[in-house]
């Protein structure tokens, strides 16, 4: 994962121990060994809808004491976790990527793998340097035409009164009848939906 030729890169300590390195081909999660450190996975831009970064070259990394990593890079701004299970011996990556960036950054990463949610009030998409409190819950990022502040507050809790006006048509959906999609309506917050 490595590549000591790179000309750009940077380095964040994480809470654990470990080491986030940024390089100009994307995110590698570095943790401890008993005999010193091995890179462990490698995180590169999004190409499809499987997760990944925004842009590929990591400009700056922030490490926060949640275990996340924000990350800065030439096509905007993201939040990374890797979360590592034993299952039975095999060991499961999971990565988490949350991302913003302004109208411009999401054309150049290709609006057909980013929505509208990746939108966030960014000067320019070019990130060069990233810094977050000790909280985790604002985070300054340096971009080619400003410096721009996110703070990030957790959802409100999703409440019976938040649901009781949502829809969902055709309900049943039936194959057999032509339904082909259910449509969802009527939230007051937003929510994630699992069918």
């Amino acid at each position: 994962f490595l590549d000591p030729f790179t000309s750009e890169f940077c380095l964040a300590a994480a809470a654990d121990g470990g080491l986030w390195v940024g390089q100009d081909d994307g995110l590698i999660r570095v943790l401890p060994t008993s005999t010193g450190y091995r890179a462990r996975a490698h995180l590169g831009q999004k190409t499809s809808f499987s997760e990944g970064l925004l842009g590929l070259q990591v400009n700056d990394l922030a490490s926060a004491a949640d275990g996340n990593v924000w990350v800065g890079t030439d096509l905007g701004l993201s939040r990374v976790r890797l979360d590592i299970e034993n299952d039975g011996g095999a060991e499961l990556l999971r990565w988490t990527v949350q991302s913003w960036t302004n109208e411009a950054g999401r054309e150049l990463a290709g609006t057909d793998l980013y929505g509208p949610e990746v939108l966030a009030p960014l000067p320019s998409p070019l990130v060069f340097r990233v810094a977050v409190n000790p909280a985790g819950d604002t985070i300054w990022a340096a971009t080619s035409f400003g410096v721009a502040r996110l703070v990030i507050q957790p959802d409100p809790p999703v409440t019976g009164a938040a649901l009781a006006a949502a829809w969902l048509y055709p309900n049943p959906a039936r194959l057999a009848l032509g339904h082909e999609e259910v449509r969802l309506g009527g939230l007051a917050v937003a929510a994630e939906v699992c069918v």
